[in-house]
């Protein structure tokens, strides 16, 4: 077992980028250790500490610089463990931190600041960006300027026609993911048709053999399934649940840090089974909620069109609780939220456009009476 002091020079390492290939997977061993999580947290915060940092920016800064330069140059399989998870709470806290001194600093001793001084911050909005994984292990980084990736008897292509990946006779198994900030659509096989939200999968076979057609999602993703009476479309989640349909127009909400699944008819009828062998049948414009850890599916009515406007390049908050608005935004904007006092509880409406970039919505919140204030990457709630 690593001792204290090698785990102090292992961070050091890693936040000075020197760190070698063998101590970074180390280290990330010990990161994903439950059990070593107070001693990580207070060499974290002492870590942090001792670099003196002034604005929580230019810790978030830090940190990606230094795991985007180990990342390019560690395999991908590894790569892809990155520390930030571990070090965001960290950067959250200290900006309020850094914030509220910062406010203390100004009003006690009644300095003015020049405007000019002060930098402007904003994050442009999301995109299509999305990543082909395949059986073998290779990566494709999809092309931004396209949107759609179709899968032909030949292989992938993009909506145009433009080769992406040419298969074989033998069944290939493709994995489609966007990031925090993208997007992206696909025809599989069958022709049914797939939008993926941010940070969402979708694992679907080159072609669906059998007497089923099953694909499997992290996420949000919106289906337009094409109709196969003598094979049911079979989306899997990763809890468990599951989705059985034979022709349908329906989006699945997914995420893993989400606290239920969500599962929206606008079209025909679908099966929703849960990993407790409870099952409902929905109707169109019903949604299904089945909450973590709980054998109990709800139904309930639910404005559909409103679910599914973000694959429409739309935000629409109506009726929606303030942290699933915010999750939202942290998603599609690749930001944190922190929140400096009290969650609001306030309703809003009507749609926004998720073209817009960060500061447009974060004035359209203003307008309704919710400061926030953008410090980097880390969005703080007043």
């Amino acid at each position: 077992m690593i001792n204290k002091p090698e785990l102090e020079i292992l961070l050091q390492k890693y936040i000075n980028n020197s760190i070698n290939h063998d101590e970074y997977q180390l280290l990330l061993t010990y990161f994903s250790d439950p059990d070593q999580s107070t001693l990580l947290d207070s060499l974290i915060m002492q870590q942090l500490d001792n670099e003196k940092f002034s604005h929580p920016e230019e810790i978030e800064a830090l940190v990606l610089r230094v795991d985007e330069k180990i990342k390019a140059r560690i395999p991908s399989p590894v790569a892809k463990l990155s520390l930030l998870k571990r070090f965001y709470p960290y950067v959250a806290a200290a900006a309020v931190l850094i914030c509220c001194f910062s406010a203390y600093f100004y009003f006690g001793n009644k300095q003015s600041v020049n405007p000019t001084e002060i930098a402007f911050y904003d994050v442009a909005a999301g995109g299509n960006k999305a990543t082909l994984r395949l059986s073998a292990g290779q990566e494709i980084i999809l092309d931004e300027k396209q949107s759609q990736l179709c899968s032909k008897e030949e292989g992938l292509t993009y909506e145009n026609g433009e080769s992406v990946f040419q298969t074989g006779s033998e069944v290939q198994f493709y994995t489609l993911e966007t990031p925090r900030k993208g997007q992206y659509q696909a025809v599989l096989p069958d022709g049914s048709r797939v939008w993926l939200n941010a940070e969402s999968s979708i694992h679907f076979p080159s072609q669906f053999t059998g007497d089923s057609r099953t694909v499997r999602i992290e996420g949000e993703v919106y289906f337009e399934v094409a109709r196969d009476k003598h094979k049911k479309f079979i989306v899997e989640l990763s809890n468990g649940n599951r989705i059985e349909v034979l022709g349908t127009h329906f989006n699945v909400n997914a995420y893993e840090n989400s606290m239920a699944t969500k599962t929206s008819l606008l079209e025909g009828s679908v099966k929703f089974l849960n990993n407790k062998n409870k099952s409902v049948i929905l109707k169109p414009g019903e949604q299904a909620i089945q909450p973590i850890n709980a054998a109990v599916i709800t139904i309930k009515k639910a404005d559909v069109m409103a679910v599914v406007s973000w694959k429409d390049n739309k935000f629409n908050f109506e009726g929606m609780p303030f942290p699933e608005i915010m999750s939202q935004l942290e998603r599609w904007y690749d930001i944190q939220v922190v929140y400096a006092s009290a969650i609001p509880r306030l309703e809003f409406y009507g749609e926004l456009n998720r073209s817009n970039s960060l500061q447009y919505i974060m004035k359209a919140f203003a307008d309704s009476g919710v400061k926030m204030e953008l410090k980097g990457r880390i969005l703080l709630v007043h």
